[in-house]
């Protein structure tokens, strides 16, 4: 999926201990161009204030409740987000236009 904006809306430390936060918005870029094998790499640990570059959880969803088509999936070993059809459990194809979505997704690290 071409990423046309990646924003970290959001970024902290969540308590005692040092385990951070992070809080992106990601927004694939206009046109039918999603890749299956694993879409594009969104950026890295450090991108998103990881310290030690360790992810422990991601969690992903479209921003828009209502636009439950595809879910996300973000890979936190090389930062890549894939998306999958609802219906059928199978990643979405190539060339997929996924551009009218918009995923947010929390990842805790350290």
């Amino acid at each position: 999926m071409a990423m046309g904006t990646v924003t970290v809306l959001k970024k902290g430390v969540l308590g005692p201990g040092g385990v951070r936060f992070a809080l992106v918005e990601v927004q694939p870029t206009a046109g039918a161009n999603y890749v299956t094998g694993g879409g594009e790499a969104i950026g890295s640990a450090a991108t998103f204030g990881f310290k030690r570059g360790i992810v422990h959880a991601a969690f992903t969803q479209p921003k828009v409740a209502a636009d439950r088509s595809h879910v996300y999936e973000l890979d936190q070993s090389n930062f890549k987000l894939s998306a999958y059809v609802v219906t059928t459990g199978v990643e979405a194809g190539n060339n997929v236009d996924l551009s009218a979505k918009r995923v947010r997704i929390f990842i805790i690290g350290s």
